[in-house]
């Protein structure tokens, strides 16, 4: 019986990150839950208000393989913040600068 490594985790932005483990590769997007907002909340009789917490939900798995590993960081791209973007040219521009960046930081990291 082999023993499976532990997780290696990546951030790739404040909002998302890769998890890579013996078999996959996997893209999790945070998540926050604030308890107030659910259906049947009631207020405590304190008062007091219940933190926020946060939650790293899957979003995609990729084989760890190259051909992976490039699904994944292009799955990434396309989830980069466009709030504001309201043109095809500045989605385009918005992606590309995202897909430069991350190839930056991916070359610096194996660079070394």
């Amino acid at each position: 019986m082999t023993q499976e490594k532990a997780k290696q985790i990546v951030s790739i932005s404040p909002d998302l990150r890769l998890e890579l483990d013996d078999h996959n590769y996997t893209l999790k997007r945070r998540h926050l839950v604030d308890p107030t907002r659910a259906p049947g909340y009631k207020a405590p009789a304190d008062g007091s208000i219940p933190p926020t917490s946060e939650k790293w939900l899957d979003i995609g798995y990729y084989p760890v393989s190259p051909r992976g590993f490039v699904a994944a960081v292009q799955a990434a791209v396309l989830r980069v913040d466009t709030e504001g973007v309201d043109t095809l040219a500045g989605l385009v521009a918005a992606y590309k600068a995202e897909a430069e960046r991350l190839s930056a930081l991916i070359e610096r990291e194996v660079s070394v």
